[in-house]
């Protein structure tokens, strides 16, 4: 397993750390780091691997082109980066600088104050976390894609958290920023019996207790904490679940997961009688795309530049509950227009004498058209 040199520098260890060159080649793999104080041997080409971190204090160059040499001697093997202490900066001539430039390797200088052994430590944690993070992805996999026995799912799950309780429910959230104060704060909120673990670059997070009661109390706690303004996300939860059916609990969260990114909202959960729930569990199925094809021929037919934007008042006239005062302020338009567009519509389909069905129809045709524009 592997972490970019980027990743590594957002620890906070590293934030006095100051990128000396290859700033934009921040993405290299770091898959192992040592130290690197000594000269070039013959045969440390066949000890060097791809993606190697060196620290080095440089003491053992005593010129400028030593010192390129051991730069180009590490990009040429695939090393990802190379940290440096201040001691010899005098290597850095402007021909060097210029060199190094052109060159595009991470060079990274660190304070004094950051020692050697905690670069190796926090490196190695991080590297240890990943494979943590990883392994547990493919647990999750299995669980989800493979057909197992139920001796092996409840294998699979106690694997997972041995303290699992009776009970389980899953959140799969997707951070829409680049913060990782979500993720700390539902770390913060663990008890020894949940887990949470990056899964596919979401947060798959697994609450269980002993009994519903307690669990339901627990899932609205989890939710009413995550409920800040300043937190940008989306959250799927799915029902309480027996804990050996949490497979269906994950692949609930995520088809709710997908709701929430559909409809722009930060949390869904599963509703008995909504029809959306329903309709993204088939969102593949060809005469569920053949049924919003036909609506979309009539109306193209008769408008086929689209100079009366349609399907937008459909959508609009479904999103504001039928109400032509909200659509008309949100499409810009005075209401009597929308109300002859929509009107218009009744006709094109033949359903002028049946209102409810007329709704029924636009309801399932905007749920089909916001889902199939988010696929």
């Amino acid at each position: 397993m592997a972490v970019t040199v980027s990743e590594l520098l957002g620890q906070r260890n590293f934030q006095a750390a100051k990128v000396l060159y290859g700033h934009e080649d921040l993405g290299r793999m770091v898959t192992r780091i040592s130290v690197f104080d000594c000269p070039i041997e013959a045969d440390d080409a066949e000890i060097i691997q791809r993606g190697d971190a060196f620290i080095s204090g440089l003491h053992q160059f005593g010129s400028d082109e030593e010192f390129l040499e051991f730069i180009r001697f590490l990009d040429s093997l695939g090393s990802s980066c190379l940290f440096i202490t201040n001691e010899n900066l005098q290597l850095f001539t402007r021909e060097a600088d210029e060199i190094l430039i052109e060159m595009s390797y991470p060079v990274i200088l660190i304070p004094k104050e950051l020692s050697y052994a905690e670069i190796l430590e926090v490196t190695n944690n991080l590297l240890l976390q990943k494979n943590y993070e990883m392994i547990h992805e493919l647990k999750i996999d299995k669980l989800l894609y493979e057909s197992l026995s139920a001796d092996q799912v409840a294998e699979l799950i106690y694997s997972l958290n041995p303290n699992f309780r009776e009970y389980g429910c899953s959140f799969l959230l997707r951070n829409l920023t680049e913060s990782d104060f979500l993720y700390k704060l539902l770390m913060g909120m663990l008890k020894k019996e949940d887990l949470l673990i990056p899964y596919k670059q979401l947060y798959l997070l697994i609450l269980t207790e002993e009994n519903k009661e307690k669990l339901g109390k627990k899932l609205q706690s989890f939710k009413y904490s995550l409920d800040y303004k300043s937190l940008n996300f989306f959250c799927g939860i799915s029902r309480v679940y027996k804990l050996w059916e949490l497979p269906k609990a994950i692949s609930e969260a995520n088809l709710l997961l997908m709701k929430c990114s559909i409809l722009k909202c930060r949390f869904c959960e599963k509703k008995v009688l909504d029809l959306f729930d329903v309709l993204i569990s088939v969102k593949e199925n060809e005469q569920l795309r053949r049924y919003y094809q036909t609506v979309c021929s009539i109306l193209e037919a008769y408008d086929p530049e689209g100079k009366l934007e349609l399907i937008a008042c459909i959508e609009q006239f479904v999103m504001c509950r039928g109400s032509y005062r909200e659509v008309a302020k949100i499409m810009n338009q005075h209401e009597n227009t929308i109300r002859y567009r929509i009107r218009r519509i009744q006709e094109l389909l033949h359903m002028e004498e049946d209102p409810i069905q007329f709704h029924e129809t636009m309801s399932i045709f905007v749920k089909i058209h916001l889902l199939l524009k988010n696929i």
